[in-house]
């Protein structure tokens, strides 16, 4: 396979050590015994508690509630000086909650970007106590800093047809927030040490998907019976239901993982009710490319976990909705069934508005790729010349797809490195969750797997990796991914030895 001949040519991997300890750590063996998974799920336990004391009383007041925080947050710097765990740890439970807790403390300055400083200068600081120098040369490092180098080119090309730097700084503050998943990328895969460390990331990443939900839940009770379709959607923290769907999707590809790895293990099965919470949620969403982005993650799970664990629960699950379809929930056949309409007193069937929108978007988008295929139009610059090439006039500045989005504003060259990221996690995923030979590393192949097929179908339908406070999950994955990889390589480099 050319990405692991590439990976291993480029990351030189040591043997294992021959002591026991050595192995266990380089097997992933004790990674949750040394106590530092439960010492940092206590720690970020805390400010959890007091938001849900602060939701109980109706609002505590404003100054006590930024005291608490800003002790809290000092008290986390000192303690990530030592050991920078728990920043990741509270980095992963406060970013997808950004958006219902932005904690603004001056203008431009909001709790996401005095994490994203603090991941930065611990990246440093930690960087220098090692004597260390430069990017640790993992799995997607590459290809990222070319993704990264694809955004610069974009810049350039918007300042360039503009003729100046006055659109640029329009939208200054969208290209910060652009920046940001290459942030979180570097920061986590240069601050994770081992795969040990990789694994109560992942942790983190699950309990984190859980505040999600607990808050997704508390909007889908609120608006339960309500009237129409659109004031049932539940939003979620994420603040848009298409957007919500798709963290949805991304996420729940961790459970699924687990599951198909540990379910004969009864100390799992209670994870099982939050894969149920995740339909239930998928389900009000009403997101038709999150439905069929969760089909997708589930097929392509399955396989990666083995050609007759698909087989048996695909035939299994077919045969039952096929005997009794009655259990299709009516949201999915209503929602899908949207997609087309008959008008009143005719056979005619029409797109509704939603899809026809798409279609007028990505006719345009089509067409701006055709005259611009290399760098595109330039960063941000789709909304102000979209009028140029669509048949109609249309309110929305969004393509409804995140590889029109890329090829319109950044190169189709652009776009291949974004897809080969992907690609190259899928086939990665597939080979940990069959070769590794430790249980949760081979759990998170299928994870990855699945994960990578969702992101792949959900972004047909919409542009769902450019919000920090839903892809911020996908991009801290790929790093922990990426450390479990090398943990592979370097456990076949033992066996070879």
């Amino acid at each position: 396979m050319p990405f692991e001949e590439n990976y291993q040519r480029t990351c030189p991997v040591e043997p294992i050590k021959p002591d026991e300890k050595a192995r266990q750590t380089a097997y992933g063996e004790d990674w949750a015994s040394d106590g530092k998974l439960k010492s940092t799920l206590i720690f970020i336990s805390l400010p959890a508690i007091f938001i849900a004391v602060n939701m109980m009383v109706g609002g505590l007041p404003k100054w006590f509630f930024y005291s608490f925080f800003v002790g809290y947050a000092l008290t986390l710097v000192v303690v990530s000086l030592d050991d920078v765990e728990k920043l990741l740890a509270v980095f992963i439970l406060y970013v997808p909650l950004s958006l219902m807790f932005p904690l603004l403390f001056v203008p431009k300055l909001n709790g996401t970007n005095l994490m994203l400083l603090a991941l930065l200068f611990m990246w440093f600081y930690h960087n220098r106590k090692a004597q260390a120098t430069g990017f640790v040369r993992l799995l997607n490092v590459n290809l990222v800093s070319l993704w990264l180098l694809a955004s610069f080119v974009s810049l350039l090309t918007n300042i360039v047809i503009e003729g100046g730097t006055g659109y640029f700084m329009e939208i200054l503050l969208e290209f910060k927030e652009w920046l940001d998943q290459f942030i979180i990328f570097f920061a986590f895969i240069n601050l994770i040490r081992d795969g040990p460390m990789a694994r109560r990331v992942i942790v983190y990443l699950m309990v984190g998907t859980m505040g999600v939900a607990f808050f997704g839940m508390e909007e889908a009770i609120d608006r339960d019976g309500r009237s129409s379709m659109d004031d049932s959607r539940v939003s979620g923290p994420q603040g848009q239901p298409n957007d919500f769907g798709a963290f949805i999707v991304y996420n729940a590809a961790l459970f699924i993982g687990v599951l198909s790895v540990y379910l004969p293990h009864v100390y799992v099965w209670p994870l099982l009710p939050y894969v149920f919470i995740w339909v239930k949620l998928l389900l009000v969403s009403y997101s038709r490319g999150a439905y069929l982005g969760f089909a997708a993650m589930l097929s392509i799970a399955g396989y990666a976990r083995g050609k007759l664990f698909v087989t048996v629960v695909g035939v299994v699950g077919l045969g039952f909705l096929l005997i009794f379809p009655q259990f299709i929930p009516g949201s999915i056949t209503s929602r899908l069934n949207d997609t087309q309409k008959h008008s009143a007193g005719t056979t005619e069937t029409k797109v509704d508005a939603s899809s026809q929108t798409r279609l007028i978007l990505w006719k345009a988008a089509s067409q701006i790729i055709l005259e611009h295929p290399v760098f595109g139009v330039g960063f941000k610059r789709f909304q102000r010349v979209k009028a140029e090439y669509t048949e109609a006039d249309v309110h929305e500045s969004d393509t409804h797809n995140m590889y029109f989005w890329i090829a319109t504003q950044l190169g189709l060259p652009a776009l291949g490195v974004f897809a080969l990221i992907f690609i190259q996690t899928y086939f990665v995923g597939v080979r940990l969750a069959r070769r590794h030979p430790e249980p949760f590393a081979r759990a998170m192949g299928v994870a990855a797997a699945g994960m990578m097929a969702g992101i792949a179908v959900v972004n047909i339908f919409g542009s769902r990796m450019t919000s920090v406070a839903v892809y911020c999950y996908v991009w801290i994955f790929l790093a922990a991914f990426a450390h479990l990889h090398a943990e592979l390589l370097r456990i076949e480099a033992d066996k070879d030895g």
